[in-house]
């Protein structure tokens, strides 16, 4: 309520890092921000290129015309896409809080379904099923909770997923929403985790995160995204370097920093036996992330040549 008695929509601010975006993915990104049905919206824009593209801001001008936005300052530095969100939550003074990326298509109710659902149960966040577009636009999985069988999309309100999403990310970023208060409060963001996996992580120690069962965006998939099944990853130590070692330290960071978590002993014991190589604890808990316990299982026994040929049926089937 105002001082007049009348109600305030909470505020939103819509946190959007960019890294030299294609033009046309951009403006169909913007436009959907333009369109969302939600009053009271910010888009906080950092370029992680560090520098000032008036290119690009001219793009964002012509394309947001009936939302604020502001930019970040520019720094001269490329921090990486992790890093870049870490800066523009610290810098956010919104109620509520958004991801967004550069190429995407959210539907114009997206902002308003989340916020609905967060005031409604009090939860820190809140996350939405999706669509998958490819870079022509075209619909190639109406709905990822559907037709993707992964236990990672088969979650409910209220679910224990935080063990389960430090190992493997249960949503993405341009699919939720948090609550501001939190999501300050649970940075610094540990280096062998991204801004959405921690938050969601963070935000279900205590069950509170809700699953809206509608896909509210369009989450393109194309050649040059950030995410991606085994990026950079083409042996057994590339594996290790890039995933075991930094679920690990992620890990043991959480369970040093949050210590009321009561799945933390198991997601410690999980994350010791991926260290350690041992196949036998890790399916005793292959409840945690079954699909890690047979690839790494696999893994164990094959050779570096045998383990390229696993790594190219995992992304097909990814």
């Amino acid at each position: 309520m105002n001082e007049n008695g009348e109600y305030m929509e909470p505020s939103v601010q819509i946190l959007l890092s960019i890294y030299k975006p294609d033009v046309d993915y951009f403006k169909k990104q913007l436009q959907s921000l333009n369109d969302q049905t939600y009053g009271s919206i910010e888009v906080l824009i950092r370029d992680d290129t560090g520098r000032r593209d008036h290119e690009i801001e001219e793009i964002v001008k012509e394309c947001l015309t009936d939302v604020k936005y502001k930019w970040m300052k520019p720094d001269g530095k490329n921090h990486g896409f992790v890093k870049s969100f870490e800066q523009l939550i610290a810098a956010s003074t919104a109620s509520y809080l958004a991801f967004c990326d550069q190429d995407d298509i959210w539907d114009s109710n997206k902002i308003q379904a989340l916020t609905t659902e967060l005031i409604k149960t009090g939860n820190l966040a809140a996350v939405s099923d999706k669509r998958i577009i490819d870079g022509a636009d075209h619909v190639v999985m109406e709905s990822a909770r559907h037709q993707n069988p992964h236990y990672y999309n088969q979650w409910c309100t209220g679910d224990d997923i935080t063990g389960k999403d430090l190992i493997i990310t249960f949503s993405e970023g341009m699919t939720m929403m948090v609550n501001g208060d939190f999501c300050r409060s649970i940075l610094p963001i540990p280096d062998g985790s991204a801004h959405d996996q921690w938050a969601l992580a963070c935000a279900g120690i205590d069950r509170k995160v809700s699953y809206i069962d509608q896909p509210l965006v369009s989450y393109r998939r194309h050649s040059a995204n950030v995410s991606g099944i085994l990026k950079g990853i083409n042996s057994k130590k590339d594996y290790y370097a890039l995933r075991v070692m930094p679920f690990y330290k992620t890990a043991m960071e959480f369970a040093e920093r949050y210590p009321g978590y009561d799945g933390n002993d198991n997601l410690v014991a999980f994350a010791r036996a991926r260290k350690d190589g041992n196949i036998s604890v890790l399916r005793k808990l292959r409840y945690m992330a079954p699909e890690v316990v047979l690839f790494e299982s696999a893994m164990k026994v094959c050779p570096d040549f045998l383990f390229r040929l696993l790594l190219s049926l995992v992304r097909k089937v990814g």
